[in-house]
């Protein structure tokens, strides 16, 4: 194997492990969003409104489940 071309493999594992880094931080950071709104969504008190509509616990858990 030439130097040029373990370079470029090198270079393409380094972007690699980024990625993944970045993925792994990003879906920590999705979880971290998803129990912070459980724990709120848990108090007595909530009112959430989109418009004039009103979110309802149950819908935003639902949407909540999708986040894995």
């Amino acid at each position: 194997m030439s130097i040029g071309v373990a370079r470029i493999l090198g270079a393409q594992d380094r972007r690699q492990d980024a990625r993944r880094s970045v993925d792994k931080q990003l879906q920590l950071n999705a979880r971290a969003i998803r129990d912070s709104i459980l724990s709120r969504l848990n108090m007595d008190q909530i009112e959430i409104e989109s418009g004039s509509l009103p979110i309802t616990r149950e819908r935003i858990r639902a949407k909540l489940r999708l986040v894995k």
